[in-house]
């Protein structure tokens, strides 16, 4: 590889880093906006797994981040068993345990969407691209509606 391509990747590499830097400097602050809109503190978004349980107080209750917290906890130690001891019921387990949080996060992600008014296309957005629509949640005109 010559010297010429090597700059020219760690120039792209440099480029792309910015790019994402950004990108997540801009995530946070939409999430801090967030929170501030359903009265809670802005300062708890970029705060890690604690943002995440008053993310899932905003929508529902705290218990459940818990769920989601032990089921990813049970899909490691399962996975990790599985894997060490070549044991199919530990990996189906890790798998159950695995499917069943994502289907409670799609949950929370539907709930998000609807206490800011917006519907299941939005959930669906969150699901797919979700920097980007906490992104359009954070500051755009939504307004958070109580917990139901």
């Amino acid at each position: 590889m010559s010297e010429e391509m090597l700059v020219g990747f760690m120039a792209v590499y440099l480029v792309l880093s910015l790019i994402s830097m950004g990108v997540g400097i801009i995530f946070y602050i939409a999430r801090w906006k967030m929170f501030v809109k359903a009265g809670e503190a802005g300062w708890k978004a970029i705060i890690p797994l604690y943002g995440e349980y008053i993310t899932f107080k905003i929508c529902w209750e705290g218990k459940f981040f818990w769920i989601v917290f032990g089921l990813m906890f049970l899909y490691a130690v399962l996975l990790g068993i599985g894997v060490a001891s070549f044991s199919t019921i530990a990996i189906i387990g890790a798998i159950i345990a695995l499917i069943a949080a994502i289907v409670i996060i799609i949950m929370m992600l539907n709930r998000l969407s609807r206490v800011f008014g917006m519907g299941v296309g939005f959930t669906v957005g969150l699901v797919l691209l979700y920097n980007f629509f906490i992104m359009i949640l954070g500051f755009g005109s939504a307004e958070y509606k109580r917990n139901e």
